[in-house]
């Protein structure tokens, strides 16, 4: 986001800013208040139940376990309660907008982890970029194409190492167990009484996503009951995967 100042010079912010959300959805946040930043606190229990396990480890991992992450502070807007933050959902697609670009805010903050702490995913016991240096070097090849290589933890989620582990956790089932008895595909209704009855008046399921995903995972939890307490007959496995 670029700014232009009343001396008319410009001044970038990074999206790591407090006045980031203000700035780009004012009809969001008309009181002017500060959005998320890196350093909001935790106070009490929160603080003490992340910071247990962080004492133990680096200085910059205590750290940030004393701050509030991304993550929990937009999980926190969009808590439905009760009083004035209620006109923050009956904004549609410009709320819908919100959620979608603090999802990809978040998203790209994990990234920039990721391409910062190289070191710490072990990306030095990858030798494909090293070894095609070598080569390349001795071919008097240019190696500018090849880029910088990054890699994603398998914790990364839809990241190559995470879907390949899935992936290989699957066929293990498989070959243990042979093949699958039953294919079965549920999809979520938004006409569920669920979703219709915590709606506010005028809004519509795609202005809850979270709404949504809730009732879809208890739904998702009672079919999983349905069939380990044998409704198709012993159930020895089974594998799922959700799609948005």
């Amino acid at each position: 986001m670029v700014l232009q100042a009343r001396g008319g010079r410009l001044e970038q912010i990074s999206q790591n800013s407090p006045s980031y959300s203000v700035l780009h959805y004012v009809l969001l946040f008309p009181k002017e208040e500060n959005g998320w930043h890196p350093r909001i606190p935790i106070h009490g229990a929160q603080l003490r139940e992340r910071g247990k396990n962080a004492r133990q480890r680096d200085g910059e991992e205590w750290a940030r376990s004393q701050v509030v992450s991304d993550i929990c502070y937009y999980a926190y807007r969009l808590h439905v309660r009760d009083g004035p933050q209620l006109s923050f959902f009956y904004d549609g697609k410009l709320f819908q907008q919100f959620v979608v670009d603090t999802w990809a805010n978040c998203e790209q903050r994990k990234l920039n982890w990721a391409r910062t702490y190289q070191h710490t995913l072990r990306s030095e016991l990858y030798q494909g970029l090293q070894d095609a240096t070598v080569y390349d070097r001795h071919d008097g090849e240019d190696i500018g194409p090849l880029g910088c290589k990054l890699i994603l933890s398998s914790s990364h989620v839809e990241s190559f190492r995470f879907m390949t582990q899935l992936f290989q956790d699957a066929m293990a089932i498989c070959r243990h167990f042979h093949k699958l008895d039953l294919f079965l595909t549920m999809t979520a209704n938004p006409k569920w009484p669920e979703i219709i009855h915590s709606l506010f008046s005028g809004q519509t399921a795609t202005d809850c996503p979270d709404i949504v995903s809730w009732v879809f995972e208890q739904k998702k939890k009672a079919l999983f009951k349905l069939i380990d307490n044998g409704f198709f007959g012993t159930t020895v496995a089974h594998i799922h995967t959700i799609e948005f």
